[in-house]
């Protein structure tokens, strides 16, 4: 693939990114570990998930023989941050309290996700690798970035939700 192929999803992993930061970075203790009801997760929660799910992705991706189909790209961008449908996080990447201050998640997070666009960047055929998806089935290593910036718009408006709660601390 080249740069000018890649550029979408690295545009959008890069995006996310500056969203997601901009979005927790100055949240309070109180905001960082509100919760809007029993059973729903707090930001410091969802936070936690978002870094979960990339480090498990990009660790996990392997080489394939058959390939995946270039025109799932569209499904995976427009289906994911689609919050109309619930979907229950396995556990291996619920959160479990991993990250007390949002400062000690950023450090990880912007971490993982810049080991994302490098890999992207670095790597001549992203869709050479794969790993299955609990819901989508295979996705190539192409499909799996543009599946992170389309999962972290899904949390952002999660996060949206959770900060107009009328509980939510101020």
């Amino acid at each position: 693939m080249t740069h000018e192929e890649k550029s979408p999803s690295l545009d959008a992993l890069r995006a996310t990114r500056s969203r997601l930061i901009d979005l927790v970075g100055s949240l309070t203790a109180e905001q960082w570990n509100f919760h809007p009801a029993e059973g729903q997760w707090s930001v410091a929660e969802i936070a936690e998930h978002i870094v979960l799910v990339e480090k498990r992705v990009m660790s996990a991706l392997k080489p394939t023989e058959g390939g995946t189909s270039p025109k799932r790209d569209s499904t995976i961008t427009r289906v994911v941050p689609d919050r109309s449908t619930k979907v229950v996080a396995p556990a291996p990447v619920s959160p479990t309290g991993r990250f007390t201050t949002s400062s000690e998640w950023s450090e990880a997070f912007q971490e993982v996700r810049a080991q994302t666009i490098q890999w992207l960047e670095s790597t001549e055929d992203p869709r050479a690798v794969w790993l299955n998806h609990f819901v989508f089935g295979p996705l190539d290593g192409y499909q799996w970035t543009l599946f992170a910036s389309a999962h972290l718009e899904r949390h952002l408006l999660q996060l949206d939700e959770i900060m107009q709660h009328p509980r939510f601390p101020a």
